[in-house]
């Protein structure tokens, strides 16, 4: 199984949890299955050019959001224990191989430093650049500052009773650097001048592990828990005056808009984990997360897409989205949401809700039944008497069905003054107060509201009524189909104006005009497609059907058909429903919600923490995207959709093969003109490319497809592109990126390939 693929599988599990932890976040998980060589995580970091660098105690991890690359001392490197990872302002990488040294990564070479080459000590905890550019380095027994490729070093005259000094972090202040050994207390570096340097011992504070400032409040963790400093000192100096925070020991901390998340593990306790401090509390997230580990080392926010990495010491990484694309709102047995200006409907099985800014009320199923009873004896059927048409149903049914108080609630409508609530045994018109106004014995789960006395019915397995209250009674008159009997299963109304727009999949879709003739519409380009679903915005008409394709219509004296929405911008192989929100067309398969626009589209997916298995509907208010499911409600912000980074593809490496052996050519005999063309032999007429795409995040939502001149496109599979035996000639190869995450598109020429005819043909 891919990388990506197992990537998908367990954002799932984490998503299906939400079914039993109400606030559990989606989050990846990483661990020896997915390729990393040990769970035990010190450090992760994330270069210049976004890629990310995970540092375990069995080698170094590169990941490009496709693969998990490891490497190890077999590799260059000076040990296997990645402790800390740095990069400097040229974009070397600087790796600190506990007990081993140090190893320097650039232009592809590896450079590594151990205590022959002057280093105070190769058991290094931590790396640090400061703002000029100097190394500083951490080690178990004093510190040591790279210069030109010279160390210039400190080493207490008392390292403690076990020979250590444990320098555990940096930091700058007004461009001084300062430093806390775990066994000694602070230090400040001063008089830094190239080589040179002294060291100012600020305070004794044994046994401190870390500290930091947060809120311009003093925060420090020693073995006897976490506290705040409530002294004027520049740094939190442990004495009588702080106040305990917690009981856990801090090792790492990030600082996310007012919020402080933490990294905390004790060896002899067991109250580690992933936490979060703001003005007032610190609170455990670990299960909020998905995070199952208790040794919580180390964390990196990347702020470019709000991801938080969090290093565990014994459960691999876990890569933390905190501000997900949905809110998830579970409601049990949830049969019907709706909402807009007027309040909410919510239907959970046997009892219906209504709430808004002046009524919050819940009504049982019993609560219609009786209602009804009350009700049904105004319908008598009198076959002598016409003052009342005969309901088109049994009423005998229907009358033993409310004696066994039996009712199963389907939707509900709004209305100018009132709302309907359509049952197994009838509709209900109810003010917003509560009160019940009006019932019609008949059983239906689509209708449409024309106004508070009038209703289009959809008698359930039969035809369309239109629906006329008179008195509080409602009388009915059927509505036929190109003056025919038209037997409709379930159908979808829409009101437009005043007119309703009615799809059917076995029918097609009909329109009902004002004075109550309905026909059915011979669309353009529908052909013998069925159509599942349609959605009206202003004078737009959309229709899906079940060829995966969505057709534009104008509505207008005519119908005109306008244009087919692309293929290409909709994943998945069905449609379920189609919404619109501004100048975007939301199609929801079942594949995710595609959010259309003019020339791209982005998909939300399981691995945003959108269910969509058992849907019950979706709809658009406001800025919002609600997905109503029987687990609950999934909401998305429309108006705020966080945009990942444009994916960069480059060419990692080209490789040519001759034709009778299969030999690799070296770059030099085939790269003879600079820019986008290459030039070839004839018996070298089999090149591959491979391509790097640094995706880190939903990298199975990066579509990459190439052709030869105009060809059929092809889809890149495992970022390589095989030409095998091209004729003599040109090719334009062209590459296709399409990111689905961030609706990013882009089509553009990638290399002009010349392949020359043998000398005797020229």
């Amino acid at each position: 199984m891919q990388l990506h693929q197992r990537f998908r599988t367990l954002l799932l599990f984490c998503f299906l949890s939400l079914n039993f932890f109400a606030q559990r976040f989606p989050s990846v998980h990483l661990t020896i299955k997915d390729g990393l060589p040990s769970n035990a995580v010190y450090c992760v970091l994330k270069d210049s050019r976004g890629i990310i660098w995970i540092g375990t105690d069995a080698g170094l991890v590169k990941y490009d959001g496709f693969h998990l690359k490891t490497f190890t001392k077999k590799n260059g490197l000076a040990g296997n224990f990645i402790r800390d990872i740095k990069e400097d302002k040229f974009g070397n990488l600087w790796f600190a191989c506990y007990g081993d040294g140090l190893t320097k990564f650039g232009n592809n070479k590896y450079t590594n430093y151990t205590t022959k080459n002057g280093l105070v000590n190769s058991e290094i905890r931590t790396l640090f650049f400061n703002s000029k550019g100097k190394l500083f380095i951490g080690t178990e027994k004093g510190l040591s500052i790279l210069n030109d490729n010279k160390f210039s070093n400190y080493v207490t005259k008392s390292l403690n009773a076990w020979g250590k000094f444990q320098l555990v972090q940096f930091c700058e202040i007004k461009n001084e650097v300062y430093f806390l050994s775990r066994t000694h207390g602070y230090f400040k570096i001063i008089n830094l001048k190239d080589s040179n340097f002294s060291i100012l011992k600020l305070g004794r504070n044994a046994l401190q592990i870390h500290f930091f400032i947060f809120n311009k409040s003093k925060y420090y963790s020693v073995d006897a828990g976490f506290f705040e400093d409530k002294t004027n000192s520049k740094f939190p100096i442990e004495s009588k005056v702080h106040k305990k925070i917690s009981d856990i020991l801090v090792w790492d901390e990030v600082l996310y808009k007012n919020k402080c998340f933490i990294a905390a593990y004790c060896p002899f306790c067991n109250n580690g984990g992933l936490y979060v401090m703001d003005k007032d509390s610190i609170t455990n997230v670990s299960e909020k997360y998905g995070i199952e580990s208790k040794q919580v080392w180390n964390l990196l926010l990347d702020k470019s897409s709000n991801k938080l990495w969090v290093a565990t010491l014994d459960k691999g990484i876990y890569i933390v989205d905190l501000e997900p694309k949905i809110e998830f709102k579970p409601i049990k047995n949830l049969l019907f949401f709706d909402k807009n200006s007027k309040g909410t409907f919510k239907i959970q099985g046997r009892s219906f809700s209504f709430n808004n800014s002046r009524f919050n009320y819940t009504l049982s199923q019993t609560n219609f039944i009786e209602f009804a009873k009350r009700r049904i004896e105004k319908y008598r059927i009198n076959e002598k008497s016409n003052n009342l048409k005969k309901v088109k149903g049994n009423i005998k049914i229907l009358k033993q069905l409310l004696l066994n108080e039996s009712a199963t609630f389907y939707k509900a409508k709004f209305s100018e003054s009132s709302y309907f609530v359509s049952t197994s045994n009838g509709i209900y018109e109810l003010a917003y107060n509560g009160e019940f106004i009006s019932f019609f014995p008949g059983v239906t789960d689509e209708f449409s509201i024309i106004n508070s006395n009038e209703l289009i019915w959809h008698n359930k397995h039969r035809t369309i009524y239109y629906l006329s209250k008179k008195k509080g009674l409602w009388y009915d008159i059927p509505i036929l189909v190109d003056r025919k009997f038209l037997k409709l299963e379930e159908s979808q109304i829409i009101k437009h104006k005043h007119s309703f727009f009615i799809c059917n999949k076995e029918n097609g879709i009909l329109l009902i005009k004002p004075g109550k003739e309905c026909t059915k519409l011979k669309l353009e380009n529908l052909g013998g497609s069925k159509a599942l679903s349609i959605e009206i915005k202003n004078d737009d008409l959309y229709v899906a059907t079940n060829e995966r394709s969505v057709l534009h219509y104008k509505i207008g004296s005519s119908i005109k058909f306008i244009n087919k929405i692309d293929n290409d911008l909709i994943v998945g192989e069905s449609i379920l429903y189609i919404n619109s929100y501004k100048n975007k067309l939301l199609v929801l398969t079942n594949r995710g919600l595609n959010i259309i626009s003019s020339t791209n589209s982005i998909l939300i997916n399981q691995n945003d923490g959108l269910d969509f298995e058992d849907v019950l509907r979706s709809f658009v208010y406001e800025n919002n995207y609600y997905l109503t499911t029987t687990k609950g409600v999934f909401i998305l912000n429309l108006n705020q959709l966080k945009q990942f980074e444009n994916p960069k593809i480059e060419i990692e490496n080209i490789e040519v093969k001759n034709k009778k052996n299969s030999a690799k050519i070296s770059n030099n005999l085939w790269q003879r003109d600079k820019g986008k063309k290459i030039i070839v032999d004839y018996n070298q007429n089999s090149i591959t490319y491979h391509l790097k795409a640094n995706f880190l995040y939903q990298p199975e939502k990066l579509e990459i497809s190439y052709c030869l001149n105009n060809s059929e496109w092809k889809s890149v599979n495992n970022q390589q592109i095989y030409l095998q035996e091209l004729a003599i000639g040109k090719f334009d190869l062209k590459l296709k990126i399409r990111d689905r995450a961030s609706g990013f598109y882009s089509s553009y020429l990638l290399h002009t390939i010349v392949v020359k005819p043998p000398f005797y043909r020229t």
